[in-house]
Order: structure tokens, then sequence, then C-alpha cells
């Protein structure tokens, strides 16, 4: 008998596919999203396992109840990023588990509807916002390129191409670096003629659906800096 050209695959091997397709820090994501999904159902005295198999208007509305009603353990609400991140979790639990889009799909647009508001109420209300970092002082940022960013050797390179990389487009996180690609760069010029770069937008656990046209003006630039 002629060996078949294509393999076979069960679906267990289909599922660990997709597995791997999916980042560390997006498991993790996935993981504590999915824990305070069960914790908020705990305390509402409901079955973690027989929600997960409402239907599809069933489960809309008691997300639309979730997205207004969780907060943290010490009981103070979340901060816009975080809400984010809680969804963009459950929404890749819900397609692997139920095959199904809680951002996307129209069965869920009231509970999408719930949240973009819980976001609107959070920033009019000045809570639950993420706390910035200080600035890097000029004077600390040229010890770093007089000691550490050296371009004389391969590790002092690598140093100051990691740090610029983080420092300038960095602003939700470190995940995905390792995917980047030489396509993923873009070279531009301003209207003074500078040159600067910028990185494609990707979707992230930060970076989601409707997320990603209130971000399309912040993409951070790195100027031309000779001598740098």
């Amino acid at each position: 008998m002629a060996s078949s050209r294509f393999a076979v695959l069960e679906e267990d091997d289909l599922d660990l596919l997709l597995d791997m397709r999916d980042s560390v820090n997006t498991k993790r994501v996935i993981k504590a999203s999915v824990e305070v999904f069960k914790a908020y159902m705990e305390e509402k005295e409901m079955s973690f396992d027989e929600c997960m198999s409402f239907p599809s208007q069933e489960m809309n509305c008691l997300l639309r109840k979730f997205y207004a009603e969780t907060k943290r353990v010490n009981g103070e609400v979340y901060a816009k990023k975080s809400m984010i991140s809680l969804r963009y979790g459950l929404q890749k639990h819900f397609l692997k588990t139920r095959k199904e889009d809680i951002i996307n799909d129209e069965s869920y647009k009231t509970s999408n509807e719930m949240f973009k508001a819980v976001l609107v109420k959070l920033k009019k209300d000045g809570v639950g916002e993420s706390k910035q970092k200080e600035a890097i002082a000029p004077e600390d940022l040229s010890k770093l390129y007089d000691t550490v960013f050296s371009t004389e050797t391969p590790t002092g390179l690598q140093k100051k191409t990691i740090f610029e990389y983080l420092y300038y487009f960095c602003n939700r996180g470190r995940e995905n670096i390792r995917e980047l690609q030489k396509e993923d760069f873009s070279v531009s010029m301003d209207s003074t003629g500078r040159e600067y770069v910028t990185v494609r937008e990707r979707q992230t656990k930060n970076h989601r659906g409707d997320d990603l046209q209130d971000n399309s003006n912040k993409q951070g630039r790195m100027y031309d800096r000779p001598g740098m």
C-alpha cells in the first residue's frame, strides 16, 4: 500500500497545534482571566462548569453583569488595560472551549456595549488608571550610553538595541518581541525632513479589538539620532 501524502492528525493533535500558537504570556493571561471569572461565579453561587454550557444568549447576559461588577480581590476597580487584558483572556478561552468570539460575535453585542461603558466610566471617574513609571532622567540615559551600550562589542550592541526598542515602542509591555520580523518596522520622514522608525501595530492582550482604533494616534517613533 502506497504511503499517504498527507499526515493524519487526531483532534488532540490539532488542539495541541493551536495551544502551541499562544505565547507563555498569553497562556498566563488566559489562566488569570478564567480564574477571575470562576471567582465571580462562585461568589454568585453559580457553577462554572454549568455556566460554560449556557447558550450564547445566557452567557452574553452573564458577561454583561460580570464586566460591570468585577473587581480586584481588595475591592478596587480594575484599570482600563487590566479590563482589556481580562476580556482578551476570556475571549481566547471561549474560542477554544466554545468556538465563540465574545468580542466580535453578534450574539455578544450587549455585553460588549457594557464593557465599553465600563471603560468610559473608569476614564470619567479618574479611578483605576495604571500608574506610569517616572521618565528616565537625561543624565541616567547618558550614563547608560557611556558605560553599557557600547557598539564596539556584540553584547553592548545587543543591549543598546533591546533597550531602544523597549524605550520607544513598548508602552504596552514586552509581549511578542520574539515574534518581531524585519517587515514589522517602517522608516518614514516627517515634515521637517527627519527620518524616524515605527513598528507595525500588533494585537496583544492589552491591545485588542476596538482598542486598536483608540490607540492609532499614539504610535511610538524613534527618530534618527546620528552618533547615538
